[in-house]
């Protein structure tokens, strides 16, 4: 028992360090990953329209009952465009007024 109890701790501890340098690696974006995702315009496009935007509505929706339900502390502390801006117009632009194949996350 200690020694599976020993294995899944050194699981963990390996995970915790390592994961930092596992995420800056998949951050560096260079032209051959550019050339890559493009070539997957198709693919792309379905993971889009079937994945990415009924999330984006789902997310517009819960914006939307986020703001209402922080607009008293919001309309207090005078920072009720802010809230609008980050929980109804930005999830709105992502969905509607992108195109169709850009899953780029830096938008």
């Amino acid at each position: 028992m200690k020694r599976c109890i020993f294995f899944i701790v050194l699981f963990f501890f390996v995970f915790i360090v390592f994961n930092p340098f596992n995420s800056y690696s998949q951050t560096v974006y260079s032209e051959e990953t550019h050339e890559r995702v493009s070539n997957k315009r198709g693919e792309n496009i379905i993971f889009d329209l079937f994945v990415l935007r009924p999330l984006g509505v789902a997310s517009c929706i819960i914006g939307v009952a986020s703001t209402i339900a922080s607009l008293p502390f919001a309309l207090t502390s005078e920072s009720s465009d802010i809230v609008a801006e980050e929980f109804i117009i930005k999830p709105v632009k992502h969905t509607f007024q992108r195109k169709l194949d850009d899953i780029d996350p830096s938008h």
